[in-house]
């Protein structure tokens, strides 16, 4: 038996029903969809017949093509079913947890089933509508396509046609795929829109449709197919992978097998001795036996030839020699009708969920009389109420016939895990997050999920963590912290409705800084929570932890004043904390450090290792504590040149640190310093005796820096590997300069003695664009210092209340991502996972409910061309069809219609420069995906505006259209012009020059 496929993602969209849960919920209760028509029903009985009893979506016609990258105008000319198998596609792997943003470039294959291609046809009916969208809007092969190329995936891409069975065909494909090692997810779909009624009128033509509108599988009033429309798509993975990475799992896929009947008793009627050898061929590949399987979902279409054929080929597999009791079977085409190439995942969908669950869903309209028809006495069984299984892993299997003799069966079991629950007894405080990528679609976003989030049971850990998990990171970003729902809910709330609470994400490493602190901001205890709770934290903690003990052995640090328990627990949690956010992916340009922050700052940028540093800060500690007792620091508002003026007759005091503008520290004699601090006093000059014995950074400190320098003469100071994947720039408060190579241990011992240069660090990192300082120590004194050196930089500290903790490390994190980070949620997660929120178990969160754009799908214009009047019952079609048509692209055909008025006023043969610049960015405006309201001559048309291959072409066909004048443009001869929107301009305002010059001379031969 080779390795199960689990299910770890899910989306379905049918009649009356959208999503798992809704769709679970239909099956319980066996309710019936009221099956109506979209449109209105003519008087004509002939017509009638065609239209009777379709169960069609609710809003079909919604899409955002801002989500993936397509333009609102080929949006409008793509297949309907291209645009609901992307959604449908994007909603299934955040089903799964998973970003499918994040998922980009994976080797993910797509298997997309479906039989209808009305819309197709009506384009090659129409070519005098057919445009450059127009071949990427049409054909099977390019609704697969599309999700892989819009998604980004590498797998095989496959459309799958195998009529009523496609979407089931296309699951057994991707089954075995996934198994030989062709993609390692995969995304497997089914759609269907009656967007015609060609088929229609061939099932009623062929007896098959349901004269009462119906489906009703097994059931002695069974009288044919009625139609349905729908989307579905489940996502897969390797069993073994799924369970490694903890993936939530809906049930497993244990085999498949497909079949043809062969040269039978007709090309369009089912087989049972082919159905039979299917099923067996796919428990033999599943390693079972008939009697293993607690349920079936059978095709049963309803038809009362298909419906005995199949309930015989039944009873040939299941029966008394092969069961010990009755199997129950059902078919989901009693529910919403005959979905046709989505109908195949529907059924599994139903199967999957049902062993998830445990519980199998009655059949509508379910009678005992099902072998009224005419089958054979067997051990089937149609469940008229829920029948709950006992078993821990129940196993079921699918059947699906197409039309045309392809038959597919699949086996499925349950998986026994009904997600991971936080076992935390205290709550903390989470992070929620959404993104989108506009304003407007952000704002929707946020008012809907505050709505789902006020009413939801589910725990505001299990909720937080799945929506960073399926997080697109778009540009427009909101994130909230809290520790209940209603708290998240609430501030989310607030934010819908603030105009200034959007933020737009477009911080990059460059533009950060991680600024560590000194000596002064700790206090006890301050890493404990920390270490409690975030096990990466802990981790690094411990590292530096013992690095410092190893490297004070032997040494006298037994004074009580000793300044070694501060600093050594300081740098800890420093080099901890530094570590920690930069394994998170938040990766700073450069670093720089006041005092002893420097030191960490040092060994984060990777010029000094641990071992080295935890040495410093030791023999540091002891020569500092060796120093004389009578020493003082003043801390000064006010700046260097006023404070200057209170020293010129007083010796033995110097500066220690210019921290701000307005802001120095002093440093020296005791009784010297606490003179000044008097004048200062006198003279209206706010300052603050700091709580020490000693005089750092001053001459105090001379002994010290000469006996560090010569301990420190044994150390091995050789240059690290520098990492690639960061700028390891150290800012020196020493001497106000960039490190970027060895640092001498000079430098260690001057530290000790010169002034912190804080204030021109901070200017010189504005130099070199940083925009953005994370204070990386447990209280925001360093951010406050910033501010006042800079005020146009942004600030970002992770404590609160001058303390830090999980809760404040979360609010920091909420913010940066907000910036434009994108952290590595998981490292905040505590190997937590998403709990599978679906079925009966607990309220279902549908994260990311995307604003959409209305879009035309159906008309009573499209219709089968060659039947006319026949169906339709009126004159006037082709009439019809181009109003049809045109209002399908109103963007295009208003556009150009704008143009063309306006043009009448000039004359066609003279541009300005401006003049063709403002066609340009008009037709750019037509043809990208990404809306921008100014499009400079700076702007980049693919890297900015999104414009790929198709994009391209349709823009040269707009430029052609409303420039004339250009001429016949050649793709290959524009395309090196197609840099930036100004070059592009010049490039065809120089054509024009030349074409009318050619025309002048050409004037000029003919007279």
């Amino acid at each position: 038996m080779k390795q199960a496929i689990a299910v770890i993602g899910i989306d379905c969209c049918f009649p009356g029903v959208s999503g798992p849960r809704q769709y679970w919920r239909m099956l319980l209760e066996g309710r019936v969809h009221n099956f109506v028509s979209r449109s209105s029903v003519d008087s004509s009985k002939e017509h009638e017949r065609c239209k009777h009893g379709e169960a069609t979506l609710d809003d079909a016609d919604l899409f955002n093509p801002e989500y993936f990258g397509i333009s609102s105008n080929e949006a409008a000319l793509m297949d309907p079913q291209q645009r609901l198998i992307l959604m449908s596609a994007w909603r299934a792997i955040e089903d799964s947890s998973h970003s499918p943003r994040r998922m980009s470039g994976t080797r993910t294959g797509v298997y997309v089933g479906l039989m209808s291609s009305e819309w197709t046809a009506w384009h090659t009916c129409h070519p005098e509508f057919v445009s450059t969208l127009s071949g990427s809007g049409s054909g099977f092969c390019m609704v697969a396509n599309r999700v892989s190329y819009c998604l980004n995936f590498t797998g095989p891409s496959l459309a799958i046609d195998t009529a009523c069975s496609s979407s089931l065909t296309a699951l057994h494909y991707a089954y075995r795929d996934l198994q030989a090692g062709e993609c390692d997810y995969a995304l497997v779909g089914g759609v269907n829109l009656l967007l015609g009624e060609g088929l229609g009128a061939f099932y009623h033509a062929a007896g098959l449709s349901s004269a009462k509108g119906m489906c009703r599988p097994f059931s002695s009033e069974a009288d044919g197919i009625s139609r349905s429309e729908g989307v579905a798509t489940v996502f897969l993975r390797r069993f073994d992978d799924a369970l490694a990475e903890n993936d939530p799992i809906y049930c497993r896929i244990l085999g498949s097998a497909v079949n043809h009947n062969g040269r039978s008793n007709g090309i369009t009627a089912p087989n049972r001795w082919a159905q039979v050898r299917v099923m067996e061929d796919a428990y033999k590949m599943a390693g079972i036996d008939p009697g293993d399987v607690a349920f079936l979902e059978a095709h049963g279409t309803g038809t009362r030839l298909g419906d005995l054929i199949e309930l015989n080929a039944l009873s040939d597999v299941h029966n008394e020699k092969t069961r010990s009791h009755s199997l129950p079977i059902s078919s989901v085409k009693g529910n919403f009708g005959h979905a046709e190439g989505a109908a195949g995942i529907a059924g599994f969908i139903k199967a999957a969920l049902t062993v998830s669950n445990r519980v199998l869903p009655p059949v509508p309209c379910a009678e005992d009389e099902i072998f009224s028809l005419g089958a054979t006495k067997s051990f089937l069984e149609i469940p008229k109420y829920p029948k709950k299984f006992s078993e821990d892993k129940v196993i079921g299997s699918v059947s699906s016939f197409g039309l045309g003799g392809s038959n597919v069966h699949i086996v499925v079991a349950g998986y026994n895990d009904f997600g991971i629950k936080s076992s935390r007894p205290i709550p903390r405080t989470e992070i929620y997050v959404i993104s989108a990528p506009s304003e407007a679609g952000l704002r929707e976003t946020i008012a809907k999920e505050a709505s789902l989030l006020a009413r939801s049971s589910s725990g505001t850990s299990d909720l937080g963590w799945t929506s960073q998990c399926t997080d697109a990171g778009w540009q427009y970003r909101c994130a909230v912290a809290g520790k209940t729902n209603r708290e998240i809910a609430g501030k989310l709330t607030d934010r819908a409705n603030d105009p200034g609470s959007i933020k737009v994400g477009n911080l990059q490493s460059s533009n950060i800084a991680f600024m560590l602190p000194g000596q002064g901001d700790e206090y006890e205890g301050m890493a404990a929570q920390l270490c409690d709770e975030w096990p990466i934290f802990a981790e690094h903690h411990r590292m530096a932890l013992q690095a410092l003990d190893k490297a004070s052995q032997g040494m006298e640090l037994t004074d009580p004043d000793s300044t070694w328990p501060t600093q050594s627990s300081l740098f800890a949690l420093e080099y901890a904390l530094g570590s920690s956010l930069m394994d998170a992916g938040i990766i700073p340009a450069l670093f720089f450090g006041h005092s002893l922050g420097e030191i960490a700052a040092a060994v984060l940028a990777k010029l000094i290792d641990l071992d080295v540093a935890a040495s410093i800060v030791a023999k540091r500690s002891v020569y500092m504590d060796r120093a004389p007792a009578d020493g003082a620091m003043l801390a000064v508002h006010a700046s260097y040149d006023a404070v200057s003026a209170y020293l010129e007759d007083i010796q033995g005091v110097s500066f220690a640190a210019y921290n701000a503008l307005s802001q120095v520290v002093l440093s020296g004699d005791r009784e010297a310093v606490c003179d000044i601090e008097n004048r200062l006093k006198t003279a209206g000059i706010r300052s603050t005796l700091l709580r020490t014995h000693r005089a750092f950074h001053s001459l105090h400190m001379t002994q010290a820096a000469s006996d560090l320098l010569e301990s420190l003469s044994d150390i091995d100071t050789k240059e690290e590997q520098v990492s690639s994947d960061f700028s390891s720039i150290l800012l020196s408060t020493v001497n106000g300069m960039a490190v970027t190579g060895k640092l001498p241990l000079s430098h260690w011992s001057d530290q000790l003695v010169k002034p912190v240069v804080f204030k021109d660090v901070v200017k010189l990192a504005s130099d070199m664009s940083i925009t953005h300082f994370l204070e990386i120590g447990p209280r925001s004194t360093l951010s406050t210092l910033v501010k006042k050196i800079d005020p146009s930089a942004t600030t970002v500290n992770f404590s609160e209340q001058g303390k830090i903790s999980m809760d404040s490390l979360q609010s920091g994190i909420a913010r940066l991502y907000e910036m434009g980070v994108m952290p590595n949620w998981e490292l905040f997660a505590r190997g937590r996972r998403a709990v599978r929120l679906h079925g009966t178990r607990s309220d279902f969160l549908p994260l990311q409910h995307y604003p959409l754009q209305r879009f035309v799908t159906h008309a009573e214009a499209l219709v089968d061309t060659n039947r006319g009047n026949q169906c339709q019952g009126e004159v006037g079609q082709q009439e019809k069809a181009e109003t049809f048509f045109a209002n399908s692209m109103p963007v295009i055909t208003d556009e150009r219609k704008d143009f063309e008025t306006e043009s009448v006023a000039i004359d066609k043969a003279e541009y300005s420069a401006a003049e063709v610049s403002e066609i340009l960015v008009s037709c750019l405006k037509s043809s990208s995906p990404i809306p921008m309201e100014n499009i400079g001559s700076n702007v980049l048309i693919s890297e900015e505006l999104g414009l790929d291959s198709v994009a391209l072409m349709y823009l040269k066909e707009l430029l052609a259209e409303r420039i004339p004048e250009l001429g016949d443009i050649v793709f290959v001869e524009l395309l090196p012009h197609l840099t930036t929107v100004g070059e592009c301009a010049n490039y065809l305002a120089e054509r024009l020059r030349k074409n009318n010059e050619s025309l002048s001379l050409r004037g000029v031969a003919d007279v």
